[in-house]
């Protein structure tokens, strides 16, 4: 095959051009008499060259720099920085009748690699990086005898990423002109920056910088990896081009985190892998500053698996009275059977998006008696209070804390109009909390259903035996107070 033929070696992923059909031997090309520096020659001593050999030879008048082992100081010496990464390897031999004083070396960047007094024959071997710089050198103590002799033979440089192969009988050598796998040599997961919080139960389609260094300008394939601990998540990188150094590797973060706690990712790119461990954390926002409180991602009584930031009918919940914590919640008759005997103290979610299942009719039974005071409190959980373990109804103080402008964004979302079947509008607080605009039920019958959403508090004012609660609509939001603890609101739970 003709110099210039490119092949793919797939064991260093490099597309390798055919560099000729003799291995790079001697002292010629890069390594030419010419591209070496020769000094300094003391007082008759010599560095000859062939296209096979260098011979550095000492005389009788050199002077002595009294030291066996002072790189810095020769008769004579040869050095030259290598052109490129690579191995090298020759023989030498030093012939010497001066036992005692005369010597050689042998030394990479200042640092000696052999050196000797007595005749020797030996092997250099090393992998060398580019800019390196070999020296060989000699020194007389100046006292005859004279003459003494380093010969270095054998010299085979085999630049760095090279393969050999035998073609229809011919010895070939082969050079990387192009690594088509990319390579990185550090991958920093430790300091990825995601763009915005994974929370449970939230549908995700964030992203995540992981950094590298090192890397080599050429390409990588991408990757997909599950998440393992928090399951449910897959990191995606699609396939691109490292940066000649540094850089970051843009990761999308898809999927439904399945609970709180820590995703793991195994990421592997350039011959290098981490494990990138990304927190997943609950719904929740500030209520005062620098205090974030954890809510339950869902309405009580609604579909806890349903994505908490996307409004649909799943999202509504249940509706209770104040005070209450009702073992049965009441149907309209109209769309199902009411399962509940009266009293009854709560109201179900809708079962479906249509009218048919809406459950907007007055539920039979309706309780018209009031909770007594106290049948839910600000300082502790009490037994009525319907939050599962670990959560309670929010105080009206936390309340107005989510309300702080100054402490979360609001948005709002849907069309706002009242209608038993408009599921589509709410209000998100920051970044990790949605509540739907559920509505209320007045005497049991459902009102403005995707106009308002009202949220009971624990806190009862004194003044008058009335009882708070926060309620919005796509206007405003607010934490007011009502007269009848018989309405039914929605309860979002927040950590205790």
């Amino acid at each position: 095959p003709a110099e210039g033929l490119l092949i793919y070696n797939t064991n260093l992923g490099c597309i390798e051009i055919n560099i000729g059909d003799s291995a790079a031997v001697g002292f010629t090309g890069a390594f030419a008499p010419a591209n070496w520096t020769v000094s300094p020659i003391f007082d008759g001593a010599s560095v000859s060259f062939t296209n096979a050999t260098i011979t550095l030879v000492t005389a009788a008048s050199g002077p002595s720099d009294g030291s066996d082992s002072n790189i810095n100081e020769l008769d004579a010496f040869a050095s030259i920085a290598m052109p490129t990464g690579g191995n090298l390897s020759f023989n030498y031999a030093w012939t010497n009748v001066d036992l005692n004083f005369d010597w050689f070396i042998i030394g990479v960047n200042g640092v000696v690699a052999a050196e000797g007094t007595l005749n020797t024959n030996g092997t250099f071997n090393r992998n060398m990086t580019a800019g390196e710089v070999l020296i060989i050198g000699i020194d007389d103590d100046g006292v005859a005898p004279v003459g003494q002799q380093l010969r270095v033979f054998n010299w085979v440089f085999i630049p760095t990423e090279t393969s050999e192969g035998i073609t229809n009988g011919t010895s070939l050598r082969w050079s990387c002109i192009l690594s088509v796998n990319g390579r990185i040599e550090m991958f920093d997961c430790g300091s990825a920056v995601l763009s915005d919080s994974l929370i449970v139960g939230k549908l995700n389609g964030t992203t995540v910088a992981v950094p590298y260094s090192g890397g080599n300008g050429s390409f990588y394939t991408g990757q997909v990896v599950s998440s393992t601990g928090v399951t449910g998540l897959t990191a995606s990188l699609p396939s691109g081009g490292l940066a000649n150094g540094s850089g970051s590797l843009i990761y999308t973060i898809t999927g439904i985190p399945s609970a709180k706690g820590i995703a793991s990712f195994s990421l592997n790119i350039g011959v290098q892998s981490c494990t990138l461990n990304l927190p997943v954390t609950g719904c929740g926002a500030f209520i005062a500053s620098d205090v974030w409180k954890e809510f339950m991602c869902h309405n009580l009584g609604a579909n806890s698996s349903a994505d908490p930031f996307v409004p649909s009918w799943e999202l509504i919940g249940n509706y209770y009275q104040w005070g209450r914590k009702p073992t049965c919640f009441g149907r309209d008759g109209i769309d199902a059977p009411n399962p509940c005997s009266s009293p009854v103290y709560g109201a179900a979610s809708p079962w479906g998006g249509m009218i048919a299942n809406d459950n907007a009719g007055a539920i039979t039974g309706w309780s018209a008696s009031s909770a007594s005071n106290g049948a839910w409190l600000d300082a502790v959980k009490t037994a009525n209070d319907p939050c599962p373990p670990g959560f309670r109804v929010p105080t009206q103080a936390q309340w107005d804390g989510v309300l702080n402008a100054n402490l979360n964004t609001r948005t709002t979302a849907g069309v706002w109009s009242n209608s038993s079947t408009n599921y589509s509008s709410s209000m998100r607080f920051g970044n990790s909390l949605l509540l739907p605009a559920a509505g209320r039920r007045d005497v049991g019958s459902l009102n403005s259903r995707g106009e308002s959403g009202n949220y009971w508090s624990s806190t009862e004012n004194t003044t008058n035996g009335f009882v708070w609660f926060m309620g919005f609509n796509s206007g405003s939001s607010s934490a007011y107070y009502n007269s009848l603890r018989t309405s039914g609101f929605s309860v979002r739970c927040i950590a205790e």
